[in-house]
């Protein structure tokens, strides 16, 4: 399975362990996003709008909001 750990939930032994059963496991670290990461409140209504309004499909989908801001 491929797996996702937030900031609040990366732990070295979870992930290894994750890993080890065979899951695909990607932290924010491994992710390469410019600029800040992290979106205030106000910032995580609002790409959230965005990204419904452009009608992008997300059943089954997982966005990192950064790109919607």
């Amino acid at each position: 399975m491929n797996l996702y750990l937030d900031d609040d939930s990366v732990d070295a032994l979870l992930v290894r362990l994750l890993q080890h059963a065979g899951h695909d496991v990607q932290i924010p670290a491994d992710v390469a996003i410019s600029g800040r990461r992290d979106l205030k409140p106000a910032g995580i209504v609002r790409a959230i709008r965005n990204l419904e309004q452009a009608a992008v499909p997300l059943r089954d989908e997982y966005h990192i909001l950064n790109h919607w801001r």
